[in-house]
């Protein structure tokens, strides 16, 4: 066989290696992708086991840590262990944050622990991670939430001072959670003698 034959034969060969090798990558990503968004609509339809199944494939699947889909796939499986209320989801969360601390949904995480901890009514937890938001970094309607909740999980802890400040600010502003924010704050001023401000408050929800 000629030299530049045997040369021709190795071009060949280094091209459909190639080939063979980004079709692959192609192939793994199309398929990474179709899951993604399979996984998406199970987590949207509330069937976190599913879900999470397939947001665990995809991170198998994607060796590169920087990658945006397998990031995206790191947090949602996590937050479907917050909806699972498996053991290990502030392990999961955390090193989540960890890991991309710049990245946007790294902002929202602690929100995800501290509703997760109100809803367990383990209110020394939530106010923990209610105090590591940024209130300002939060929607409106997060906002309101995140006053409301706090407010609470501190009037439980006998923090009524503080408790008073997150209901006073929900005061000024129309939103669900006026309603019990009006009463927690009128119940702390009626515990603290100041039965004109209560009164008011107890009358302004009494219908």
């Amino acid at each position: 066989m000629s030299n530049m034959l045997r040369k021709g034969f190795c071009i060949l060969f280094l091209v459909l290696f190639f080939t063979a090798g980004i079709a692959q990558k192609t192939l793994i990503f199309t398929d990474s992708y179709k899951s993604y968004k399979y996984a998406q609509e199970l987590y949207d339809k509330q069937k976190y086991s599913s879900a999470q199944a397939y947001f665990k494939e995809i991170i198998n699947e994607i060796d590169n840590t920087q990658d945006e889909l397998r990031i995206n796939a790191e947090y949602y499986f996590a937050v479907c262990a917050l909806h699972l209320y498996h053991q290990n989801v502030e392990t999961l969360l955390t090193r989540f944050v960890l890991d991309h601390p710049d990245h946007p949904k790294s902002k929202s995480v602690f929100l995800q622990l501290a509703r997760h901890y109100y809803r367990m009514k383990k209110f020394t937890k939530s106010i923990e991670y209610f105090e590591k938001i940024d209130q300002y970094d939060l929607s409106i309607e997060d906002q309101n939430e995140y006053l409301f909740k706090l407010g609470y999980s501190k009037f439980t802890r006998k923090k009524k001072d503080e408790a008073k400040v997150n209901f006073n600010e929900l005061l000024q502003r129309e939103s669900d959670y006026k309603i019990p924010a009006t009463y927690y704050y009128s119940h702390i001023a009626y515990e603290e003698g100041k039965y004109q401000t209560a009164l008011v408050g107890f009358k302004e929800i009494a219908n």
